[in-house]
This record gives structure tokens, C-alpha cells and sequence, in this order.
């Protein structure tokens, strides 16, 4: 079915081959299952909770229904807060939260760009991961542990 959608499933050893750069697309066929469209809320909701996680590891949870009414529930939203945003927008009224907030997010497009850049890991790969929201090293480590 055209429609259906693909989940690779990852195990150590498959995360491991991958950061060696020893596992390929052909490679990654034989982990592939087709599940049907609906499941596409899966990965929507994976990318959310690591957004909530996000914010819950830098203190600022209590702001998590802003950012979800705001539609900026993913971890490639951060690239666009500034500290207007964060004030008019989410309501975050103190400044140094804000500051603090932004050197954090700062830190994690950082981490977001180095993982990006892996040569060790496909690109094709990353792009898989990066629908689950698994878009840093660290984030890929604590997913397979």
C-alpha cells in the first residue's frame, strides 16, 4: 500500500553498525516494517514527547501547553525562539528565564548540528530518526539504553 508507513526498527547492534558506518540502506530493508497510515501519529508523538522531555531537562515544563498552542512542539522549533517569542508569545515575563532558556536551546541546536554532521551515521538514517525526534548523539544513546 502506497500509503502505509515505515518504521525501522533499531537495536544496539543495528545503532552500533550504523555509528561505525557498516550499516546501509540495504541493510536497513531487512528491519523495515509497513504499518498503516494511521500509525503516522506515532512518530508525531514521539517528536512531541521529546520536546516535553526537552523541557522538562532545562526546567520550563510549566510552559509546555504555550509552546503545544503555539504549534512549536518539536525540536526543530527551537531554531526560532528569541526572546520576543518567548515573552509575547509563550509569556515567559522574566528575563533571565528567557536568557537562560535561549543559551540552553543555543546549546542544543549546537548538539542538533553536530549530529547532522556525523559522517559515521547515513544520512538516510538520520533522516529516520530525526521523524522520532531523535536528532542529537545523546538523544540516540538514551533511546537505546
Amino acid at each position: 500500500d502506497p500509503r502505509s508507513h515505515h518504521v525501522i526498527f533499531m537495536n544496539k547492534n543495528n545503532v552500533q553498525a550504523a555509528a561505525a558506518g557498516n550499516y546501509d540502506q540495504q541493510s536497513a530493508s531487512q528491519n523495515v516494517v509497513s504499518l498503516p497510515p494511521q500509525s503516522q501519529s506515532q512518530s508525531q508523538l514521539s517528536v512531541q514527547h521529546r520536546f516535553l522531555t526537552f523541557l522538562q531537562s532545562v526546567n520550563m515544563q510549566q510552559h509546555a501547553e504555550k509552546f503545544r498552542e503555539n504549534e512549536y512542539f518539536d525540536m526543530q522549533s527551537i531554531q526560532f525562539f528569541d526572546d520576543d517569542l518567548l515573552k509575547n508569545e509563550i509569556g515567559i515575563e522574566r528575563v533571565f528565564p528567557r536568557k537562560r532558556f535561549l543559551k540552553q536551546c543555543s546549546e542544543m541546536m549546537k548538539d542538533m548540528e553536530a549530529f547532522k554532521n556525523l559522517d559515521s551515521i547515513s544520512d538516510f538514517w538520520k533522516r529516520q530518526l530525526q521523524r522520532y525526534g531523535v536528532v542529537t548523539l545523546q538523544i540516540l544513546c538514551e533511546e537505546i539504553n
